[in-house]
């Protein structure tokens, strides 16, 4: 307990390939360690962190993002917490597709992860929040995509919308 997923490089190499169906790429397995190393740090701080991945055209952003989606529904702190809701988060609708896509897939291939939601309003990804903020400790986490537009909290619109 407590620590990043997996313990080791050979596990986490495994985990990609297994979810991806072909091994990282070296600055996917940095990624992944740095920020759960990070949030391993973090998690027993008072104050949390913002967290800022980059990654150039055609780096395998997407495998990225679903292989740190698996890695955060795996961890648990020294107390055996877990995250209730990992949520991802892209600027356009083409992109809220192609991440979907993705992450379903890479969740697919490891037989304990969770199933991928979509958040279909403003109203629906506030409602999916308070659930995750109430949710008690243990339980599955919660994997949501949804575009940047849906996290406006001011937003009126209860439908569908676009972007």
């Amino acid at each position: 307990h407590g620590s990043p997923w997996p313990r080791s490089m050979l596990d986490h190499e495994h985990a990609f390939e297994r979810g991806a169906g072909r091994p990282p790429r070296p600055h996917q397995t940095r990624c992944i360690r740095a920020v759960c190393a990070a949030l391993s740090q973090d998690c027993a701080g008072h104050t949390p962190s913002n967290y800022l991945v980059q990654h150039a055209t055609g780096s395998g952003k997407s495998l990225t993002i679903a292989a740190l989606a698996h890695a955060l529904t795996c961890m648990t702190d020294s107390r055996g917490n877990k995250f209730s809701l990992v949520l991802v988060v892209s600027d356009r609708s083409v992109l809220d597709d192609q991440l979907s896509a993705t992450l379903e897939r890479f969740l697919a291939n490891h037989e304990s992860a969770p199933r991928t939601e979509r958040a279909e309003s403003c109203k629906h990804l506030s409602r999916v929040i308070e659930e995750a903020q109430a949710s008690i400790s243990g339980t599955s986490t919660r994997v949501v995509v949804t575009t940047f537009q849906k996290t406006a909290v001011d937003r009126p619109d209860d439908g569908a919308e676009e972007g």
